[in-house]
């Protein structure tokens, strides 16, 4: 009992550590969101472990959207080109695969490994300031946290935004607290978590370059110039890929990025309407973090009238008591940073101004674009306030009372919102009824899971192998690619034409629709062309085996060729991403013949 007592903190912090563990790694496999992103990138690095490490390319994911460069045709190719992200996301999931094997899974579980870790640093983070138990609250509040908990359990560049902002803070404070040689070690560690941070989103990037910089201005930690130079220069040879292929294709996706926040969208909206927009999306997405509960509204202003529907007025008094959070958690700070005398704990205190601020004003000009992963910036912030009012509540009469009934409760809302979360995607091979109400969190029109697509992508295949026709498919956008490169290399799928035309009677065609959406409406001109044979519920997906009317066959016998690698090829809208085995060999790209040719 004696040691319990010497190390309770260390072993509450433990099981904390084990419960968000269990909640990230529970049924993950089966129950993984993979739709678009995420066979994209798990081609990427399936293709790399397959060919060898040089197949890996120079750029990561692409970022939303597409730009227009006016000097572009000077080049050869056409003015709208897309941006794209550093590739440090596809070598985390590259050695991941290498050490946990060649599957989707295992190309991710390094990934669940990161956010595990965000939550003991979350913790050394917190405790600059807070006191243990508070601290131990926040954390455990931290790790059942339905938002992080799904953001979790599934491969895509976002999901890192928190391990490696938590440890870039923590870094940036103890940067401020050693000085000196000792901070400017962790200056240098700063500089390679920033590398990594900047290469999973561009919002983290600017971010946290104002939250660095404008902390490090005003604290002026005495850093030797050595060592400013050494971060500064880490910082770029992890951003060497990106440089390089910067190289080959002549800047093209820096002059995107400059293009892309000086001339953004900004609508028809006024200021004024932003930041009541703006004030409406961080309730909702602040009681969403602490709580696990998504019906938080708040009225919206339209032509200067007041607006609440039924949904505001369900959720009025959540998105009312959301706002009193921010609005007391960051108003306490304010009072504390200049009340609170100890240096470190000042500096604590300025940071978490800095995010708090710099975060929401770089969302403002965003806020009719926002999706919930763009929360993930802000999401340990909204923790914190908690923990700042918390942290006040204690010295009231009863107020250890009041902290550890509001702790329990809010870790027992997130328990229970995520055991939920986790019934809809048990059932969602099996239940048709799946309420779709909206999902702020990751934006699902319903649940679908790995194992479902597997067994839908298996029922295909079987049917395939009795006659040995090609498959061929038309599904909702979000998800039929996924079946078309789900097992690419062994099972070529092709989409049915637009136009029906050709259509073969030796071939094997499947819809494939949301079990809730509107069949006639979700199919329109294709019905006309097609006999159903069979139809198969698989729970929150229906597939429907057809095949074409006589009136419709125009094709002759067709054969799909085996499956053999080629580079990628690329539009003249489309930025070339050059692999690593192509910089070797010198060759440049060459829109005419889409090959990276030798000149």
């Amino acid at each position: 009992m004696d040691k319990f007592y010497k190390y309770r903190v260390l072993i509450i912090l433990i099981c904390i550590v084990a419960v968000g563990s269990f909640l990230r790694l529970y049924n993950a496999e089966k129950w993984m969101h993979y739709e678009l992103d995420q066979v994209r990138d798990y081609k990427v690095v399936h293709t790399a472990i397959e060919k060898g490490i040089t197949y890996l390319p120079l750029q990561g994911p692409r970022a939303a959207g597409s730009v227009v460069l006016p000097d572009a045709e000077e080049y050869g190719y056409g003015g709208k080109t897309t941006l794209r992200l550093g590739p440090l996301f596809y070598y985390i999931e590259y050695f991941s695969a290498v050490i946990f094997g060649d599957t989707p899974f295992g190309s991710i579980t390094l990934i669940i490994i990161l956010s595990i870790l965000s939550i003991p640093i979350f913790y050394l983070l917190i405790i600059e300031f807070f006191d243990k138990k508070i601290s131990l609250g926040m954390t455990a509040i931290f790790a059942t946290s339905l938002f992080l908990v799904s953001y979790s359990r599934f491969s895509w560049n976002p999901n890192l935004i928190p391990f490696f902002l938590l440890t870039s803070l923590f870094g940036l404070l103890q940067v401020v607290k050693f000085q000196k040689n000792k901070g400017g070690w962790w200056l240098i560690l700063v500089g390679v978590l920033f590398a990594f941070l900047s290469n999973m989103h561009f919002l983290a990037l600017i971010a946290f370059g104002i939250i660095s910089v404008t902390f490090l201005i005003i604290s002026r930690p005495k850093i030797p110039i050595k060592f400013w130079i050494a971060s500064i220069a880490i910082f770029i040879v992890f951003n060497i890929p990106l440089i390089i292929n910067d190289v080959k294709t002549r800047g093209e996706n820096t002059k995107a990025f400059i293009v892309s926040i000086t001339t953004s969208n900004k609508g028809d909206n006024s200021f004024f309407e932003k930041v009541i927009r703006e004030v409406l999306i961080f309730s909702r997405y602040n009681w969403i973090s602490i709580t696990g509960h998504q019906r938080a509204e708040i009225p919206i202003i339209k032509s200067d009238e007041i607006i609440c529907d039924n949904n505001c007025k369900e959720g009025l008094v959540y998105g009312i008591l959301s706002l009193m959070i921010l609005f007391l958690g960051f108003i306490r700070i304010i009072f504390l940073y200049k009340k609170t005398q100890d240096k470190q704990r000042r500096n604590f205190l300025l940071l978490m101004l800095i995010w708090a601020g710099g975060v929401s004003i770089l969302y403002l000009p965003l806020v009719y674009d926002f999706v919930g992963r763009f929360f993930l910036l802000f999401i340990p912030i909204s923790i914190i306030f908690v923990g700042i009012i918390l942290h006040e509540i204690q010295s009231f009469k009863y107020g250890n009372f009041i902290v550890n009934t509001i702790i329990l409760a809010l870790i027992g809302s997130n328990f229970i919102f995520t055991s939920i979360y986790f019934y809809e995607l048990k059932q969602s091979s099996v239940d048709m009824n799946f309420d779709n109400r909206s999902d702020y969190i990751l934006g699902e029109k319903t649940r679908i899971t790995y194992a479902q697509i597997s067994e839908i992508f298996d029922y295909m295949i079987l049917i395939q192998k009795k006659n040995d026709f090609p498959i061929f498919l038309h599904g909702q956008s979000e998800f039929e690619r996924v079946f078309r490169k789900f097992n690419y290399e062994e099972n070529i799928l092709r989409r049915i034409p637009r136009d029906l035309n050709p259509l073969y009677k030796d071939a094997n065609y499947f819809f494939i629709i949301r079990t809730q959406s509107d069949f006639k409406r979700t199919l329109k001109n294709y019905r006309k062309a097609f006999e159903i044979i069979k139809e198969k519920n698989f729970g929150t997906l229906t597939i429907y085996h057809v095949k074409p009317k006589e009136e419709f066959i125009t094709g002759q016998k067709v054969e799909f060729a085996k499956f053999k690698y080629t580079d990628p090829v690329f539009a003249k809208h489309r930025q070339v991403r050059y692999l690593w085995h192509q910089i070797f060999s010198g060759c440049r790209y060459d829109y005419m013949t889409k090959k990276c040719e030798k000149k």
